[in-house]
């Protein structure tokens, strides 16, 4: 609980990024979501960017508080999926503050208690621990990414364990690809 929000997508997200991050983020946990609730996810993300809301529990609060029957749905699930085990790390509230620069050599991110599926598995078959801890590794590139793209005149290294996952997904690619 002391680390809620602190992947939070809408804080870590670069600015050009903020909204497809926090998309994708958001449908990379609900379980195969229709095309409806696509629709209203990133009609609440774009909303709360544009409003300079900086955390998704804001864009829970819009979906929840919307007239469409679909942006309430899912409203309902996120809400609930916010406040199970890892999923914590990307759903802040209220003011979620903006990571600092890594300031020494060596900034370490450990994530504990990531369910990674298996290589070969598809995404349909994945569990919802599974579902979380793989949108939770593009949170941490995000925040990677996010650390290493300050100060240019100061060489950079990111390491990333398990980073075949990044490249099974096009949000995960994107990230690899800013990185480099």
């Amino acid at each position: 609980e002391p680390n809620r929000g602190r992947l939070d997508p809408m804080a870590i997200g670069l600015p050009e990024l903020r909204e497809e991050l926090a998309s994708s983020y958001l449908l990379e946990v609900l379980p195969d979501p229709p095309p409806a609730w696509e629709n209203q996810v990133q009609r609440a993300v774009r909303d709360a960017i544009r409003s300079n809301e900086r955390n998704l529990g804001a864009v829970i609060g819009r979906l929840k508080d919307s007239d469409h029957t679909a942006a309430n749905e899912v409203g309902d699930a996120l809400e609930v999926i916010s406040d199970f085990g890892l999923a914590r790390l990307g759903f802040g509230q209220g003011s979620t503050a903006e990571p600092a620069s890594a300031r020494r050599s060596v900034t370490t991110i450990r994530t504990p208690g990531l369910s990674l599926p298996d290589p070969g598995a598809s995404r349909e078959t994945y569990t919802r621990a599974e579902r979380i801890s793989v949108a939770t590794l593009s949170l941490v590139a995000a925040l990677a990414l996010r650390l290493v793209s300050g100060d240019r005149s100061r060489h950079k290294v990111v390491l990333l364990d398990e980073a075949w996952f990044l490249l099974a997904s096009t949000q995960g690619r994107m990230l690899l690809n800013r990185l480099v």
